[in-house]
């Protein structure tokens, strides 16, 4: 299915659907790392209705679908702009951070994505990324609809920086132990809660959801 008409489709449900326990972890996962990583001219790509934008200043969004920039304009989110991620309406060097979360690289072409956050972020620069991992589900299915997702092992996606000039400074994950129930607004049981902590002391490649931080470096590239 086209991903532009999908997002369109569901835009006015969107934030109500990533208010469910799952989201609000991931989410809380990516607010730490912008905290911690982001300054400077801030990039989101796919930035959707506008969720990270709000916790961010000196911001440009942008995203394929305008139906998605109608709400995050609604919420009152400017410097908003349509474009896909594979081919940036922007000056090289021009950014000193990029966010792409949650699904963007598992829905585009990856390769041209990657290039795109090379050539738009300063030396030196930070690319802040969350991904479906190889361990999450490929489809990914809301309203009715499904879209097959590529999924990414670290070694993967911390390899295809690289080719492209990144460093990786930082990684976690999350759902090592816990399914995440996506679309469920059940809370997590008490049981969910301690495995969840537990995650803590596992092996960080076995989440579902993979978190990185990645500078751009050129002495890195082949």
């Amino acid at each position: 299915m086209n991903i532009i008409k999908f997002y369109d489709e569901f835009a006015e449900s969107y934030d109500k659907r990533h208010s469910s326990p799952a989201t609000r972890i991931v989410r809380k996962k990516e607010l730490a790392m912008i905290k911690r990583f982001s300054g400077g001219r801030v990039l989101d790509i796919g930035c959707g209705t506008g969720y990270h934008m709000q916790f961010v200043k000196n911001a440009v969004g942008i995203d394929p679908s305008r139906e998605m920039l109608k709400i995050a304009r609604r919420k009152g989110i400017k410097n908003l702009k349509p474009g896909r991620a594979e081919n940036l309406p922007f000056r090289s060097n021009s950014f000193d951070t990029v966010l792409c979360f949650f699904a963007v690289l598992n829905m585009c072409s990856c390769k041209k994505a990657v290039r795109e956050m090379e050539r738009v972020l300063k030396e030196k620069g930070k690319a802040l990324i969350s991904v479906s991992s190889i361990n999450g589900s490929r489809k990914f299915r809301i309203h009715k609809r499904e879209i097959e997702l590529y999924l990414f092992s670290k070694k993967a996606l911390v390899e295809l920086f690289r080719r492209n000039g990144f460093r990786l400074i930082y990684f976690d994950s999350v759902f090592r132990k816990t399914k995440p129930r996506w679309g469920d607004f059940t809370p997590f049981s008490l049981k969910e809660k301690i495995m969840l902590f537990l995650e803590k002391f596992s092996e960080k490649e076995k989440g579902e959801i993979y978190f990185f931080v990645f500078e751009k470096n050129p002495s890195s590239t082949t």
